[in-house]
């Protein structure tokens, strides 16, 4: 191994994972970027596959065109056209407008195979194009009311987290597709329900779906966990990146603020000129509405074991990264970090398999599409972070400069 290498491993972190407050385990570990990647489908948005799932490889990520409007879709792509779809189940998905549900809807779909239907649903919020495209799409299935959106209703939504402005400047512009599966069932809308704790939960089908395909690399015996790594220089310091690609973020499922797929997250460990570890920084979820932030503490004042590996306690279905053991509030929402279930690393349950360095790697600084299937919300963004991040070196000064990132 050369230096860097061996200050790699050195300074390798020690993940713990814990449970949920019902006793639900993690059920997502850190695993190679090929590995995800060969289980996805690579899209470009409103057009298709470019490759289908099964066949992209990190290749075609480096050499794609207009990157920035293509995604991975993981258990999503399995769930498209093509595949056994279940009419249910993609009416579920244009629930939370995902991008494939701009696909054509399976020619067997009916309102008799949603006759189980549960009750009243969260309403698509649309720009009036996206409507006028979805009206047209679904008036063979399903009957298409459109009203709209009005100011006391944006207020509603927007006021309590300081986004007046937004409310203000939107205000009359967007309008509501209320897709009703039955007369008396309106597949729209509901404010109350946009206040819950899961509003920004993705469908239990697409869970199941991605435990399914991350089932095999549970064997640690042939697909060990992994991270990724990147040495820089920031501020005086030489910057150890330990990056950590989860295939799915199920946060809500444990109670929390979100869902989607593929999962980027990252510590750091800052080392001074002689190579001794000064300080760390964790990628974590902080107590401001939708903002992430680090957590910072000098070495002398974490946790280490064996003098050189530092420990991170991981949010149960979030990853987020923390310092100490604990649930920690962010906004409505808990982030579960107990460290009660397994530990990844020096002492832990499961050793790291071979790192992967992410120098030089074309398809981590060329690809700025997403790492998983896109959510839109009506303002075309997505609400609330619902779609897959982008890559390591798209992440701005976390990657360019970490040390600014933290404050350091």
């Amino acid at each position: 191994m050369n230096e860097q290498q061996q200050l790699i491993r050195r300074y390798e972190p020690i993940l713990r994972f814990g449970r949920d407050s019902q006793g639900r385990p993690e059920a997502f570990f850190p695993m190679a970027a090929s590995d995800y990647v060969h289980s996805c489908g690579l899209r470009r948005k409103k057009v298709g596959w470019l490759h289908e799932p099964g066949q992209t490889k990190l290749l075609h990520l480096s050499e794609v065109e207009e990157p920035d409007s293509c995604y991975l879709a993981f258990a999503a792509g399995d769930l498209l056209p093509g595949s056994a779809v279940d009419p249910r189940l993609a009416l579920e998905l244009l629930e939370y407008n995902l991008e494939i549900a701009r696909e054509p809807l399976p020619q067997d779909a009916s309102l008799a195979a949603v006759s189980e239907a549960p009750e009243p649903r969260p309403r698509l919020l649309l720009d009036s194009q996206q409507a006028a495209e979805l009206a047209a799409r679904l008036s063979s299935i399903t009957a298409v009311e459109r009203q709209p959106v009005t100011g006391d209703e944006l207020g509603v939504m927007f006021g309590e987290e300081g986004l007046a402005s937004v409310a203000a400047s939107l205000q009359g512009q967007p309008e509501f597709a209320a897709l009703s599966l039955t007369p008396e069932m309106a597949f729209g809308l509901n404010l109350e329900w946009l206040k819950l704790p899961n509003f920004a939960k993705l469908p239990e089908a697409l869970r199941d779906r991605a435990l399914e395909k991350y089932e095999p690399f549970r064997d640690w015996a042939v697909h060990p966990p992994v991270y990724h790594y990147h040495v820089s220089h920031d501020r005086g310091y030489k910057v150890l990146q330990y990056w950590f690609l989860y295939p799915y973020n199920d946060w809500a499922s444990h109670g929390g603020h979100n869902d989607h797929e593929g999962d980027w997250e990252v510590i750091f460990v800052f080392l001074d000129e002689d190579n001794r570890p000064a300080q760390v920084a964790y990628a974590r979820h902080v107590k401001v509405s939708f903002l992430y932030g680090p957590a910072t503490a000098v070495w002398e004042d974490i946790e280490v074991v064996d003098g050189t590996h530092p420990v991170v306690y991981v949010g149960c279905g979030s990853h987020a990264s923390y310092l100490q053991r604990g649930d920690h509030r962010f906004f409505l929402h808990v982030d579960w970090a107990r460290g009660d279930h397994l530990a990844i690393g020096a002492d832990g349950d499961q050793a790291w398999g071979t790192p992967i360095s992410l120098r030089d790697k074309r398809w981590n600084t060329w690809f700025s599409g997403a790492w998983g299937a896109l959510v839109k919300s009506w303002i075309g963004k997505a609400w609330p972070n619902t779609e897959g991040p982008t890559g390591p070196a798209q992440k701005g000064d976390k990657w360019h400069h970490p040390a600014k990132w933290a404050g350091i």
